[in-house]
């Protein structure tokens, strides 16, 4: 009896080690250097960035031009620069300060984990967002493990808060993003619509449109144009000069049976009953 219990013991503990290792080898991170630092560089053109990289400025300016444009960091503004980035910098005056972390983070597979590909701004930061970074620069020459766990976490939370941060930004101006779609589906709900279409309209990736669809709408693209359709059956039936067989058949449904089964589906009522419950 103890023996089984011994047993059972060590299994629980070997499923709970296999997780942690499972975990352990979807995220490695690879930590460079971190640094206080007065830049003497003022102007720098860099070629894919072997290392991603997180700025705190704490006095001066900078600005940063790349591919897809411009950005100009102050004090208190973070930059991410991601790995394999390219960029041209400039620094605006004689007195910036900045703070530096310099690291990687890959998959299992060794593919770097990015947030962007190309350099982001993040204004005005709290000051619990500098005291992470003066953390990681204390730690760096310390060689003891909690101390290393302490500078991940550190890193990690600042990458969160600027994936957060670039996140909330994008959703607040996706509304305008998706209104093609939502025109689209609103004039053409007894089409059939492919999400892929959708996207193509509003200029996204398919996944990133679900996304954005889902946030902004409350729902997915397909529930909303179920729900535009059922907007559209009630309205034509409370006219009460129209048949279910031609509201099927305006509404774009194969049949009358297919009709009423999705009239059920959204509604708990058949058409018809819906109909007589309504008089």
């Amino acid at each position: 009896m103890q023996d089984d219990y011994i047993r059972r013991k060590s299994v629980q503990k070997f499923k709970y080690a296999t997780q942690f290792n499972e975990f352990e080898k979807s995220l490695n991170i690879q930590f460079r250097c971190a640094m206080h630092y007065k830049p003497k560089i003022t102007n720098l053109s860099v070629e894919k960035r072997y290392f991603g990289c997180l700025l705190y400025i704490v006095k001066g300016s900078y600005t940063y031009t790349f591919k897809k444009g411009k950005i100009t960091a102050e004090k208190d503004d973070i930059i991410y620069l991601p790995y394999g980035s390219s960029y041209k910098y400039h620094i605006n005056s004689n007195d910036t300060e900045t703070m530096q972390i310099e690291f990687n983070i890959s998959n299992s597979d060794g593919e770097k984990i990015i947030i962007n590909e190309y350099p982001i701004l993040i204004k005005n930061n709290s000051g619990k967002i500098k005291n992470l970074f003066l953390e990681v620069i204390n730690l760096k020459n310390n060689t003891s493990y909690t101390h290393k766990f302490k500078a991940m976490s550190n890193i990690l939370e600042i990458l969160s808060y600027v994936s957060e941060t670039v996140e909330k930004s994008v959703l607040k101006t996706s509304k305008k993003r998706i209104s093609p779609a939502v025109n689209y589906i609103e004039n053409n709900s007894e089409k059939k619509i492919y999400t892929k279409e959708l996207a193509f309209l509003c200029g996204l990736s398919e996944s990133r449109f679900r996304k954005v669809f889902t946030y902004e709408m409350g729902m997915s693209p397909i529930k909303y144009k179920n729900h535009i359709r059922l907007q559209n059956a009630i309205a034509l039936i409370k006219t009460g000069n129209i048949s279910i067989s031609e509201i099927a058949e305006a509404l774009g449904f194969e049949s009358v049976y297919a009709f009423s089964q999705f009239f059920k589906s959204q509604t708990g009522y058949s058409p018809s009953k819906y109909i007589k419950n309504k008089e």
